[in-house]
């Protein structure tokens, strides 16, 4: 059975997991410690795609302090020869006595380490901290098992919840310190997803811009445009070339005007099915997760973020919220939900609050959401 103390050297890989947002991806974030006489010898994450996995990086650091240890891992340990070789078969060949994980991998090549490491004779406990692991590693766990990526919908607005002032055009509402963050996030994620109204009013970059220069990859960049109608000089398709490619989404008959030779060829035009006065957006993320994209930021107006949420796609919401007053003459942040009462009106789960400069952010999930207890069966 599981104890207290394993819940707590659980929470300590968990923790060490989340270093390796931005860099695994589609691979999972994977936190793991080697623990002795109830003191940490060795500890590890995965931090780059291809590169070691957690269990090696802990083991090493453990060296022969990891023989009759006890390995605490945020997911089950591979079994397969993959880019590394199998951390099951790394694990045994350490001589670990006894092995925590928090949630098993669904993976059908990597999965089934806790059932070789018990055949092998070492003990295992699988479940520990399982709902705090899945949503700390819950693009990929989403990915696997229902082939569609992690939507996370991020809105800024004042504190009377209008996204825009009375122009609608581009105009920064939250502070400097918030649209930090919203760059580390976009750095987090595989995509960052928006529509033709707001390129058309904001002509964003979406590029994910941290202190220390350039970064190794940048999150594809996806564009709604039933019609075709963003511009070729348009910023998120003029800067293709440099900052990496642009899916540009659109209807059957859409006319687009394609950039010229200089980035085009790092525009992918995708014709996706329509539905109602847009496009079919769980067949878009579907075609995402074909691409090995785990997780999307929404970055979008009040209509398309209001339709992940209205269609039950949307997995997350960030708030960051403005000490502003806009009154009505401002865009509200979301559109109609078709709501009959305010009974009806979905409640968030697992709201966090927290103070981002003079703004306040809010992190929560989206209510009803079935993959979490698949993940954790």
């Amino acid at each position: 059975m599981p104890t207290a103390t394993d819940e707590r050297f659980i929470g300590e890989a968990i923790a060490l997991s989340l270093r390796g947002a931005g860099t695994v991806a589609p691979s999972p974030l994977v936190g793991c410690v080697i623990v002795r006489d109830g003191v940490i010898v060795g500890s590890g994450y995965h931090g780059r795609w291809g590169g070691p996995h957690a269990e090696a990086e802990a083991l090493r650091d453990a060296g022969d302090a990891a023989r009759g240890a006890t390995l605490y891992v945020t997911l089950e340990p591979c079994t397969h020869y993959g880019k590394t070789p199998p951390c099951s078969r790394a694990v045994l060949d350490a001589g670990v006595r006894r092995v925590v994980i928090a949630v098993r991998d669904p993976s059908p090549i990597g999965g089934g380490g806790a059932d070789e490491l018990r055949t092998a004779g070492v003990e295992v406990t699988v479940g520990v901290c399982g709902p705090e692991a899945v949503l700390a590693n819950a693009a990929y766990l989403k990915w696997r098992l229902t082939g569609l990526p992690l939507v996370h919908v991020k809105v800024a607005a004042t504190v009377d919840g209008r996204v825009s002032g009375p122009t609608g055009l581009d105009e920064r509402i939250t502070g400097g310190e918030s649209c930090a963050q919203v760059h580390r996030m976009r750095f987090e994620s595989s995509a960052v997803l928006t529509g033709v109204g707001t390129v058309l009013a904001d002509d964003p970059l979406l590029t994910a811009r941290l202190p220390g220069g350039e970064l190794e990859r940048q999150p594809l960049r996806v564009v709604l445009d039933r019609s075709g109608r963003i511009p070729a000089t348009a910023r998120v398709l003029a800067s293709a070339a440099e900052n990496g490619p642009v899916l540009w989404c659109v209807a059957e008959g859409a006319t687009p005007q394609l950039p010229g030779e200089a980035w085009g060829a790092h525009v992918d035009v995708v014709t996706c099915p329509a539905r109602g006065s847009g496009l079919d957006l769980e067949w878009i993320l579907r075609h995402l997760a074909e691409r090995d994209v785990t997780s999307v930021l929404v970055e979008a107006g009040p209509k398309l973020s209001t339709s992940f949420v209205r269609e039950r796609l949307a997995d997350r919401l960030t708030l960051f919220l403005a000490p502003r007053l806009m009154g009505g003459q401002g865009l509200p942040i979301l559109d109609s939900l078709g709501l009959a009462t305010a009974e009806d009106a979905p409640t968030l789960e697992r709201c966090s609050w927290s103070a981002v400069g003079d703004d306040m952010r809010l992190d929560a999930w989206l209510p009803g959401l079935e993959w979490p207890a698949l993940a954790i069966a």
